[in-house]
Formats: C-alpha cells, structure tokens, sequence
C-alpha cells in the first residue's frame, strides 16, 4: 500500500470514527444504562410503559422476564420487562 492509496482511505476512516463517538457509542450506553434500570426495578418503582401508560411495580421477580404493574385502583396487569420506557422518581 503506497501513500497515496493510504491517502485516500483516510478520510473515510475519520468518517466512521466521528460517527462512532457522536452516535453509536452514546446510544449504546443508553441502551446498558436502561438494561441495567430495567433489570433493578424493585416492588414500589413507578414507571412508564410503552403505550404511556403510568404505574407502579407490583411483583418484579429477576428470574421472569414479566412483571406485574398496578396500573389503577384493583388493576394489576403482567408486563413485559422490555416494555418499560422509563422509572419515574417518585419525590
């Protein structure tokens, strides 16, 4: 490989490693930060599904990938883990 070819492939090196540390890295950090959230959820959490529903967690056993949320007075129903957009801080 001559200078010039190597010339020519390096801007489409810089290219991919700009695009690396401004969009994947961070999305990928994201994305532990929520699996890491989602599998400390605990009896208690409110969260958010995906359809924007509010609720609080009922029963999160670590060993099911379901869990069950109360999402009104008497209204419990089984969700799964991987549906949960957010834990809201209760304050």
């Amino acid at each position: 490989m001559d200078f010039s070819q190597l010339t020519q492939i390096t801007p489409f090196i810089a290219c991919f490693v700009i695009l690396y540390f401004i969009v994947l890295r961070p999305q990928q950090q994201k994305m532990k930060k929520h699996r890491e959230v989602l599998s400390s959820l605990k009896r208690g959490d409110k969260v958010v599904l995906g359809g924007g529903i509010e609720g609080i967690v009922e029963e999160a056993p670590v060993s099911i990938s379901t869990i069950r949320v109360l999402i009104s007075s008497g209204v419990v129903v089984n969700v799964r883990r991987d549906l949960i957009l957010e834990v809201v801080d209760i304050k």
